[in-house]
């Protein structure tokens, strides 16, 4: 069976597998050929661009989230970061991706490290700054 992905799930997946395959993301062709270059009038950010936002804050702050205690306070603590940088949807499909990733590979999926990502993206609508999403996340996790 052929699955058809858009060209936005598709870019989000290569950046994916940059962040989370341990290569740290650059504006190659290559993610640009999965891209569409629309450029959006309202803030003239083309698309390319809005996909590479969360797949570059990802790596850069993943050795951060990694020293946080707790699985859950990683997970929000991280999608609070890079939703406060990145559009929020795409901080959700980036952590939706991840799950996927780790049900057929070496790590472990679970339901509630969606909901940990979730109530992080939330979190950063009322953060001033990432020690904010820290000190939110906390107090649940």
């Amino acid at each position: 069976m052929t699955i058809l992905l858009s060209k936005k799930v598709r870019a989000l997946m290569m950046g994916f597998l940059m962040v989370f395959g341990g290569t740290t993301p650059v504006a190659s062709s290559s993610l640009y050929h999965y891209a569409d270059p629309i450029v959006d009038s309202k803030n003239g950010v083309s698309t390319e661009q809005k996909l590479i936002c969360s797949t570059t804050y990802f790596s850069r702050y993943r050795d951060w989230a990694v020293r946080l205690p707790g699985d859950k306070l990683k997970h929000c603590a991280l999608s609070c970061v890079v939703a406060r940088r990145c559009p929020h949807w795409e901080v959700e499909m980036v952590g939706i991706l991840k799950e996927i990733f780790d049900l057929f590979g070496p790590g472990n999926a679970e339901p509630s490290d969606h909901l940990a990502n979730r109530r992080g993206i939330r979190f950063s609508r009322d953060t001033k700054t990432d020690r904010d999403c820290v000190r939110f996340c906390r107090q649940v996790y």
